[in-house]
């Protein structure tokens, strides 16, 4: 219900439990594929969902990240910083901005 809700895909999408916590997804639609490659970051929950396309040599054990997405809470944020040039601004000062919604 999670991948309808959120991606909304126009074809079909299986997804398969693969060993470590990583799943394969596999999307018979290329658009919803670059789609949601290029829409994330994704959140389950309170978990990050961190997607990279499958290479032939992938291994779980041997799998790294070098980096995350967080999503960050700006509370009472004045309503004149609600703009995405000034949400970017502060988002770059914490890493590499990547959206605001």
């Amino acid at each position: 219900m999670w991948i309808k809700y959120h991606w909304k895909p126009k074809g079909s999408i299986d997804l398969h439990l693969g060993s470590k916590g990583f799943f394969i997804v596999v999307f018979y639609n290329i658009e919803d594929k670059d789609r949601i490659f290029e829409g994330g970051p994704y959140f389950f929950a309170a978990a990050g969902l961190y997607m990279r396309p499958w290479r032939m040599d992938f291994v779980p054990k041997r799998e790294t990240f070098s980096s995350v997405p967080v999503w960050v809470t700006l509370y009472s944020l004045p309503l004149d910083y609600w703009q995405t040039e000034l949400l970017a601004a502060i988002g770059n000062k914490l890493g590499c901005f990547v959206r605001a919604s």
